[in-house]
């Protein structure tokens, strides 16, 4: 294994003929800096990763620079590989999405302690009932939203913002400003 300039570790691949070797990708998450990355980066060697990135970030973060640089590396016909489904993400619906993007750009995807391979038909199954799941889970959350919402109602809470009041004299402070730059 090398390191490359982003900290990523790299594994030699030699590519037979004019066909570009498919690689496994691997990536590795870990919430807190109290915590190490050590076993799923054996886990991911083990599993022959030619390059495997990394975060230090809490999950539900928007924005995963070490996630971010694992899909881009991944091109058709190579493997994204994770330690654990809950590492690429805490939302079941995120993950079936993410699945589905892999899916479109033809990468296969791999939870090695779930045992899902999406180049399986068994794997790929799992994954769909894993998908058909979470989105029953969020019709069940729309249900009790719009029913707690309708409670609320019948017992006379007022939904929404407060109304304000403007009264004419700030309603004139406030508008003179915006003619000026107007002006």
């Amino acid at each position: 294994m090398e390191t490359t300039a982003t900290g990523a570790k790299q594994r030699k691949t030699t590519v037979f003929g004019d066909a570009p070797a498919a690689r496994r990708v691997g990536y590795a998450r870990v919430s807190t800096r109290d915590q190490v990355l050590d076993s799923q980066l054996r886990a991911l060697e083990a599993a022959a990763c030619d390059v495997v990135f990394h975060d230090v970030i809490t999950g539900t973060a928007k924005h995963r620079p070490g996630l971010d640089a694992a899909l881009a590396a991944c091109k058709a016909g190579d493997t994204l590989v994770v330690y654990r489904l809950d590492r690429l993400g805490r939302s079941l619906i995120d993950l079936i999405n993410l699945s589905d993007t892999l899916k479109a750009r033809g990468v296969k995807f791999i939870s090695l302690t779930e045992g899902i391979d999406t180049s399986t038909i068994v794997g790929d199954f799992f994954l769909k009932v894993l998908g058909a799941l979470a989105e029953f889970e969020r019709r069940v959350i729309v249900e009790r939203t719009i029913a707690g919402l309708h409670a609320a109602r019948a017992r006379g809470v007022v939904l929404g913002r407060p109304r304000t009041r403007v009264f004419p004299c700030r309603l004139n402070r406030f508008l003179r400003p915006a003619f000026r730059r107007a002006a």
